[in-house]
């Protein structure tokens, strides 16, 4: 994992969705995190939709995702884009200048 999010959370789970039971301790009570993986087709968009339902802000890092294809990254990220606002899709230079501007870092509770 490569600075500045070498300290955060990171979850294994057995599923393809890593919204798991405990997030919500992790997370407190209005919870936002922000998404990268190397299924973005999978696994990423199960723990994203997850996260949603549950009422959780979801940012996907675009840039630091992957599928098997190109075409599977972005039909994947488009889908999860249509839920805006409450899911967006972002890149790693925008959580870079977001965690700069604020006084916590972008998805840790406060």
């Amino acid at each position: 994992m490569i600075a500045p999010w070498r300290d955060r959370t990171s979850v294994a789970s057995h599923t393809f969705s890593k919204w798991i039971p405990d997030l919500y301790d992790r997370l407190g009570t209005d919870p936002t995190m922000v998404l990268t993986g190397a299924s973005t087709d999978c696994c990423v968009l199960a723990t994203a939709f997850a996260a949603v339902d549950a009422g959780a802000h979801v940012r996907v890092m675009a840039d630091a995702c992957a599928a098997a294809t190109p075409a599977a990254h972005d039909a994947a990220l488009m889908m999860m884009a249509s839920r805006a606002p409450q899911l967006t899709i972002v890149t790693a230079a925008q959580e870079r200048a977001a965690m700069a501007r604020n006084s916590r870092p972008v998805g840790q509770p406060g």
